[in-house]
């Protein structure tokens, strides 16, 4: 039940349709609806709003916990009707889910998304 803004960047070279009110369309490179931007965050902050806590800012981040939450409420649920060795295959696969976010148990697939992000220079 949080308020959320989607931030879609690149307006310039992009044509963002469809997208609701608390959307927001910027491009860093002119300037474009920078301001509209921080109004929105403005208006959220004089809601009540904080800073304190923690923020997801990668579709990645928030796929893998949402992922290892529907894992751990599925080894919740099944812990008292089925065998526990069978619970804890779904709390490895929590484990895993959010081992993918801190790289201890990132596949090279996910190696190769995080990198794929970044130029590294000559």
């Amino acid at each position: 039940n949080k308020q959320v803004i989607t931030v879609y960047n690149k307006s310039d070279i992009n044509d963002y349709t469809n997208l609701n009110k608390e959307s927001v369309c910027i491009s860093c490179k002119t300037e474009q609806n920078l301001q509209l931007l921080k109004d929105k965050l403005y208006e959220l902050g004089a809601r009540g709003i904080t800073t304190d806590g923690e923020y997801i800012t990668q579709k990645r981040h928030y796929f893998a916990i949402k992922n290892a939450y529907e894992s751990l409420l599925t080894a919740i649920n099944a812990i008292s009707s089925i065998p526990l060795d069978l619970v804890a295959g779904d709390i490895k696969l929590c484990w895993s889910y959010l081992g993918e976010i801190t790289g201890t148990t990132a596949s090279e697939d996910i190696i190769n998304e995080i990198f794929a992000r970044f130029c590294v220079g000559k």
